[in-house]
């Protein structure tokens, strides 16, 4: 045993290798299992893209065949492109974008620090990012457009400093810029907001302001509003940009002071922090190792550090200072933190080996207590009936002991090991969370998929009023693949609508079927207008 545990310090990359093979089942099993309705937009994203699909115009997005104004198309080109390279609409497929995207931003992570410190530090902070709360037990499963956008604005980030630092400014203006055109794509002025800061921020940090007035510059700025300019012209084909604009920018500012005002701004400035240490943990907790005077001078000594720490400290205020921010929205920020809280937790162990020692006796316990506790999934109410339950269990069971014996044993890479800790329990999240909620919304999927099959060959509407609720309208849509629409017009021939009770009052209608859906558990009634 001595000699096994010797050979696994001398290579550590074995770890590395396993972390890498735990990635794949940890985030594709069971990924397109629980329907749509526990995020909204996620049934947005997807129904936006079969809508385009559908109409065959991929340039004007549409909700039940209305003008969608929240966001630019580009995400939804990407499902698109996903849907049509599988050959079906399935989530799985949806969701295989999310975790393309986060495997491509964990790659962009190692390159980048990899080109500053060795490739084990690299790795880690790539297995960092993968593997923080956020991302293991939320993001990772949803098709939602942010950590794709998120990539897309670290990747500026590091190409910035990249170009700057090899001359290359023309490369950094019309790159930058080419990227600031994908983000807007995406999510319109947020992207804007995270160029406009970092370049003001990083050239005033390198005392050459006057690089931006430099012809560099301008060309990139005017090649991201020629783009943008040609994607709305041919916009303005199909629809006036009239009530696009303005809506552009309250998507915006509507979880800003602007909306909630100076009082509750005030306090979410000190529950903000809190709140982002407990999404991010378990790595937010190396935050531990900056409160010291020593770190702030060692971060100011390291470009690369610097670098990051100015980006993070120049772009965070924005949310800070929002009330209503999800910590999806600064997913880009967090590997510039990871990468300083890591130099100190892991790069130079040397200096703080009491903080160290703290946070590997916590995540041995928590290592420990997760093991045991596996062994309660087959005896918890909401587990019964999953398939094969028990030698499931036994699994998780032995490799997350076979880990925590590694963790135990194998001391200087016990970073590296809890990696494959979290990778381990992720796969079990996967098989004893993600069914019981398949199980406790399969009954309202069922039934708009049954309703949408009554209606087949026949022309269907969504009475105006009537609740919009986007993931039955993307079931129904994706079983029948046609735009479920709205209208008022109750006299279309041979028309049916789908409606609530309080659009019946005074009404002759015939109810062809009824079925509750999940948002407030309301009731729709399938009707036939009878005058």
């Amino acid at each position: 045993m001595k000699g096994l545990q010797d050979y696994f310090q001398r290579n550590p990359y074995f770890f590395y290798a396993l972390a890498g093979i735990l990635f794949f089942p940890a985030f594709l099993i069971n990924l397109g299992l629980v329907p749509l309705s526990f995020v909204p937009d996620e049934a947005i994203r997807g129904l936006v893209a079969l809508e385009m699909m559908i109409s065959d115009n991929y340039i004007v997005p549409t909700l039940n065949g209305e003008f969608y104004y929240n966001k630019p198309p580009l995400f939804n080109w990407i499902i698109i492109a996903f849907f049509k390279l599988n050959g079906d609409y399935s989530l799985f497929t949806m969701r295989t974008v999310t975790v393309v995207a986060l495997l491509i931003f964990g790659y962009t992570i190692y390159h980048f620090v990899s080109k500053h410190y060795d490739k084990r530090f690299a790795l880690f902070n790539a297995f960092m990012f993968i593997t923080c709360g956020r991302i293991l037990l939320w993001d990772s499963f949803i098709a939602l457009i942010d950590i794709t956008f998120s990539w897309v604005i670290y990747l500026n980030f590091m190409l910035i400093y990249h170009y700057y630092e090899k001359k290359k400014y023309l490369a950094l203006f019309v790159v930058s810029y080419l990227l600031t055109t994908a983000a807007f794509m995406m999510k319109a002025l947020p992207s804007v907001a995270f160029q406009g800061i970092t370049l003001l921020v990083f050239f005033i940090y390198k005392k050459d302001f006057k690089r931006l007035f430099a012809w560099q510059h301008f060309l990139g700025f005017f090649i991201f509003a020629g783009l943008l300019f040609l994607y709305y012209y041919v916009y303005s084909g199909y629809n006036t940009l009239e009530e696009l604009l303005p809506n552009l920018l309250t998507e915006s500012t509507k979880r800003t002071v602007v909306r909630y005002g100076w009082w509750r701004t005030f306090g979410h400035l000190f529950t903000f922090p809190i709140e982002q240490v407990y999404h991010f943990a378990p790595w937010s907790l190396f935050i531990i190792f900056l409160f010291s005077k020593k770190a702030i001078r060692e971060i100011f000594r390291d470009p690369f550090l610097k670098y990051n720490f100015m980006v993070f400290a120049a772009n965070i205020p924005i949310y800070w200072t929002s009330p209503e921010v999800y910590p999806r929205f600064i997913l880009m920020l967090a590997p510039l933190l990871f990468v300083i809280f890591s130099h100190f937790a892991v790069w130079k162990i040397d200096q703080q080996k009491l903080l160290r020692k703290i946070l590997e006796m916590v995540f041995l316990v928590v290592s420990i207590v997760a093991t045991i506790g596996i062994l309660y999934a087959p005896f918890h109410p909401d587990t019964q009936g999953i398939p094969n339950i028990w030698p499931k269990t036994i699994v998780i069971f032995l490799w997350a002991g076979a880990i925590t014996f590694f963790y135990f044993k194998v001391r200087q890479h016990r970073m590296i090991i809890f990696v494959s800790m979290l990778l381990i329990l992720r796969t079990g999240f996967d098989w004893f969370v993600f069914p019981p909620r398949e199980k406790h919304l399969k009954p309202y999927v069922d039934d708009a998929i049954e309703m949408a099959q009554i209606t087949k060959g026949k022309p269907l509407y969504l009475y105006r009023g009537t609740i919009r609720d986007n993931p039955n309208t993307f079931y129904i849509t994706r079983e029948r693949m046609e735009i479920l629409k709205i209208t008022d017009n109750k006299n279309i021939p041979e028309a049916l609508y789908l409606t609530e009770a309080k659009f019946l009052k005074n009404k002759k209608y015939e109810t062809l079927f009824e079925y509750t859906i999940y948002f407030e558990k309301r009731r729709l009634y399938l009707v036939r207008f009878l005058e």
